[in-house]
């Protein structure tokens, strides 16, 4: 259950926000009291930071809704914080909480045998400005400070509102106040943490996932034998380390109208296509939500004019994909929609149609693969 957050009015400025942020600083998430009800997490905010006249509402997310087991959602979402029909918060602190008292043997491998990715770092004398393209970029939650390969401190995107998360008697931070304009270009060394938390590759995962659910960190440092920089390890990679060991039930919901417009055999078959087709869709997704709707407009065994339409509906949250198709016999003359009639086959125009729509989530994920 999150309890790391606090609402607040989406009318408010950015301005009068950060003026009372200090004391919330250990506060991931901004809830706003919107319908339908949004979100602004900190490390948006920290990285979007422009004119502080902007208000909040302009940085918010809209808050998906959990329909069922919350963890396997956040696990297949890539959300940071979600709502369930309960009217409970919960976020990756959360869902880590879940994995810890899973009990899967994959919490007992070492760091060192998770799969290592690409590691971006920063020397002291960097600027500012370079941390927030880094985080922008590469879409991730820590950067390393290293000087020849010694780590000697740590930056996350929460540390570029050093500003307004320490006391206005601060002799540097009242510079900062006063030349807000020119703060990006100072060195990361004036905005680091000095002593950062490390492990060792040679520790478990249980180790770090209990350091960052106690912490609150969505990601931590990982070093070799020697002390040097090995990886970063953050929750999304968690994540996908531990959804092939856990056991996930009812990952998507498939919802049907119209069936009894259907034969059963008809029906049946349209029902396992969908099932297969949504196991394919929700690994590489996260899309969870199937809507397949059947209309009849005229009579289906005469040979008066009719057609048959059928609609797919696919949604996660408040993204959706939409296809729809069409059998029309287009013709009330009865020795030609016998012919058509031959050709009736609606659990092939309904593979058609969520092939279709199938197609649109790989060319949304190739997309945003270029995109990246």
């Amino acid at each position: 259950m999150l309890k790391n957050y606090f609402k607040i009015d989406e009318n408010i400025t950015l301005n009068n926000f950060l003026k009372e942020l200090k004391d919330k600083k250990n506060s991931h998430y901004i809830i706003l009291e919107t319908t339908p009800e949004s979100f602004v997490d900190i490390r948006t905010l920290a990285l979007k930071l422009g004119n502080l006249d902007e208000k909040l509402k302009n940085l918010k997310k809209r808050l998906s809704t959990a329909k069922k087991d919350y963890l396997n959602f956040l696990i297949n979402s890539g959300d940071r914080v979600i709502k369930t029909q309960e009217d409970t918060y919960y976020d990756f602190v959360s869902a880590l909480k879940e994995i810890l008292e899973s009990n899967s043997d994959t919490l007992n491998k070492t760091l060192q045998e998770i799969n290592k990715h690409e590691v971006f770092a920063l020397n002291e004398t960097d600027k500012i400005t370079n941390a927030r393209n880094l985080f922008l970029q590469k879409r991730i939650n820590l950067l390393p400070v290293i000087e020849k390969l010694e780590i000697i401190g740590e930056v996350r995107p929460i540390d570029l509102l050093v500003g307004a998360l320490c006391d206005t008697d601060n002799a540097k931070m009242d510079y900062y106040s006063k030349k807000r304009e020119n703060t990006t270009n100072l060195p990361i060394v004036n905005i680091m943490n000095k002593r950062p938390l490390l492990f060792n590759k040679n520790d478990t995962l249980k180790n770090l996932i209990q350091t960052m659910i106690d912490k609150k960190l969505p990601s931590l440092i990982i070093t070799n034998d020697d002390d040097s920089l090995h990886s970063t390890v953050s929750y999304s990679d968690i994540f996908k380390l531990i959804k092939s060991e856990l056991t996930v039930q009812d990952e998507y919901l498939v919802e049907y109208s119209g069936g009894k417009e259907l034969y059963d055999e008809e029906f049946d078959l349209i029902k396992d296509f969908a099932d297969k087709l949504m196991k394919k869709i929700v690994k590489m997704s996260n899309y969870d939500n199937l809507k397949l709707s059947f209309k009849l407009i005229g009579e289906k065994d005469t040979g008066h004019q009719h057609k048959f339409i059928i609609k797919a509906l696919l949604s996660h949250g408040n993204k959706t994909l939409h296809v729809e198709k069409e059998i029309s016999t287009g013709t009330s003359d009865e020795l030609f929609n016998d012919k058509i009639k031959s050709k009736w086959n609606i659990p092939q125009t309904a593979q058609e149609t969520l092939k279709a729509l199938e197609k649109k989530v790989i060319d949304e994920k190739r997309k945003m693969t270029i995109r990246v």
